[in-house]
């Protein structure tokens, strides 16, 4: 594992990314350096960027979304490009192994199964309405209210429905969807959601939908441009259906979830769920990513996204990974940034071994003081600087990593030149009130003191002032 640190503009990406080039495809001069590798018996060769080692794949990845765009290749897989749909399988068989390297097995992951509560008026009615349709309700007293309402909207030339009629086809929907049991309507219902959001697919599933619990008849939608729409509509409706079905019958502790907006329920996810959802993906049952924090939820998409495309590389029978992982710290507070080269280690060592890897090796690319704590210096690579002199990281306090390793303050610009002309006010006698209430504020107690000292130097790195004047 090694580390490169630079500045913003300093090229850490570019170098990546040309690493990932030179590694996997090659390039046509040569000029792009050379590759060494070392053997299991220490012998060892090397070359220049022409030819790419044999056997080797390299992964890229970065959560931050304005990236170059890279080339596709074989050995080659920008992880932060994978599909999130085609990912989606992947998280829910790979949560509960990465989730526990990460300490967290105490949050399983939550499913629900629900519709929104207006899917009668926003869907269900305006279908009913529209006379290309054909469609007759299987209820008497409710079929000639619909017609009414047809007959009072030609006859106003408006589109307005009832309140009333509204409420009155939800009532009768829900009574003839519960013959059945509660869910029974549920599944029909989030089915239904689920299917609606196909724009394109809409009258169709609506249709089938209509018929298949006996709710109306339709002779044909007019909306439907092609028969085979309904035979695809109606298909896919009934796997949703068998699908969440199947799910509920193996979720356990089922809450109820029946808001001014949204009626269902939730449940704690368990292995025979996820094994469902992956064999049919398309059900109703949606997973509450959400409930587990920002800083979890980042750290199990990157290690899911890594796991993937080491898997995908495997596939092409290569044995040996470089990992390009680039400010993937960008979204972690503090702590998961302290937490983050350990937790990383964890999960490389059983990325290893659960690919049957040769060799596994990592560049990391960061903007992080607490990072770059975690690394001795030979194992730190920093472009763009003009510090001559060598420095140490590993273990180092947060100030002096930030001065050293980052050639910068660790005091914000905004409060570093507040403090100075503080200084510059006290020096002169001009402090008041207001000054003196916010050098109180000032967290550092030597910095605090340093201010109101004399002529005293102020021991802190602290940028010129405005003026251009050098800092004490």
């Amino acid at each position: 594992m090694a580390l490169l640190l630079g500045k913003n503009g300093a090229g850490k990406t570019r170098l990546l990314l040309n690493v990932a080039e030179v590694l996997t495809r090659g390039t046509e001069f040569g000029d792009q350096g050379h590759w060494a590798a070392r053997t299991d018996d220490d012998d060892s060769f090397t070359s220049d960027a022409k030819r790419p080692p044999d056997g080797f794949g390299v992964v890229y990845f970065t959560p931050i979304p304005y990236t170059r765009s890279t080339d596709v290749h074989p050995r080659f897989v920008d992880a932060s490009r994978i599909p999130a749909k085609t990912l989606q399988p992947y998280m829910f068989r790979r949560y509960d192994w990465i989730a526990g390297i990460l300490d967290e097995t105490h949050r399983p992951l939550k499913a629900r199964i629900c519709y929104r509560k207006s899917i009668v008026e926003r869907a269900i009615v305006p279908f009913i309405l529209d006379t290309d349709n054909e469609c007759r309700l299987n209820d008497g007293s409710l079929e000639r209210e619909r017609v009414r309402v047809l007959e009072t909207r030609r006859e106003t030339q408006t589109q307005i429905v009832p309140p009333e009629f509204v409420r009155a086809v939800s009532n009768f929907l829900h009574s003839r969807l519960s013959k059945n049991g509660h869910e029974h309507r549920l599944i029909a219902l989030a089915t239904l959601e689920r299917q609606i959001r196909r724009v394109g697919q809409r009258a169709a599933v609506i249709s089938y939908f209509l018929k298949a619990f006996d709710l109306a008849s339709v002779s044909e939608p007019g909306l439907l441009e092609d028969h085979s729409d309904l035979a695809r509509a109606s298909s896919d409706f009934d796997k949703i259906y068998e699908s969440t079905f199947n799910v509920l019958a193996a979720s356990e502790h089922i809450d109820t979830i029946n808001d001014r907006t949204v009626e269902g329920i939730e449940f704690e996810s368990n292995s025979a769920i996820v094994d469902i959802v992956i064999r049919s993906p398309n059900s109703a049952v949606e997973f509450s990513w959400s409930d587990l924090s920002s800083g979890l939820l980042s750290l199990i998409q990157q290690f899911t996204r890594l796991d993937y495309a080491v898997a995908r590389l495997r596939k092409s029978a290569i044995k040996s990974v470089l990992l390009l992982i680039d400010e993937a710290d960008a979204f972690l507070h503090l702590d998961w940034q302290r937490q983050y080269v350990e937790n990383l280690n964890t999960f490389l060592s059983e990325l290893k071994r659960h690919h049957n890897l040769d060799s596994l090796q990592v560049l990391i690319a960061t903007h992080s003081p607490v990072i770059s704590g975690d690394f001795p210096s030979p194992m730190v690579q920093r472009l763009d600087s003009e510090r001559s002199e060598p420095f140490k990281t590993f273990g180092n306090s947060l100030d002096s990593l930030v001065f050293d390793a980052f050639e910068t303050s660790s005091i914000g610009s905004f409060a570093a030149k507040k403090i100075r002309i503080l200084r510059e006010r006290f020096l002169r006698g001009e402090l008041d009130d207001e000054d003196r209430a916010l050098i109180k504020e000032i967290g550092d107690p030597g910095l605090q003191r340093a201010v109101l000292k004399g002529q005293a130097k102020m021991a802190f790195n602290i940028p010129p002032s405005p003026s251009g004047k050098a800092s004490d």
